[in-house]
């Protein structure tokens, strides 16, 4: 007489609860993977918002040769609020005095996942006489 091989009920269970955690963590990762790429597309997209906007600001200082000195904006980055902020604050260099320069710094904040984001880009341009 052969002896009968079946799957006892704890071995499936047991087959089960190995085969539910593996999937868990699988979804956990690919939901974790999701959270960074949508976080690197955020700071993606503020780079390049800063990049056009610096440019568009060094462009008004060549065509026009003026400027604000602060401004405070709320605008949006893909489908959150960011708020940006362009600071202009002359460069003190020792030993030379009839230089002007002025850094210009362009910041934009926003939250994201309950945590606060920024971004900033700084560059120098000829400042007022």
């Amino acid at each position: 007489m052969k002896k009968k091989t079946a799957l006892t009920l704890v071995e499936l269970m047991i087959t089960v609860s190995i085969l539910t955690t593996g999937i868990v963590l699988i979804l956990r990762s690919f939901l974790t993977s999701a959270a960074v790429l949508e976080s690197m597309d955020n700071r993606i997209k503020a780079m390049q918002l800063l990049s056009l906007k610096m440019s568009k600001f060094e462009q008004e200082i060549i065509e026009s040769g003026k400027f604000t000195q602060e401004t405070r904006e709320t605008l949006k980055l893909g489908i959150r609020d960011a708020e940006e902020t362009i600071e202009i604050s002359p460069l003190e260099i020792k030993d030379v005095s009839d230089v002007n320069i002025d850094q210009v710094s362009i910041a934009l904040f926003w939250q994201e996942a309950g945590k606060s984001q920024d971004m900033a880009l700084s560059t120098y341009l000829p400042g007022k006489k």
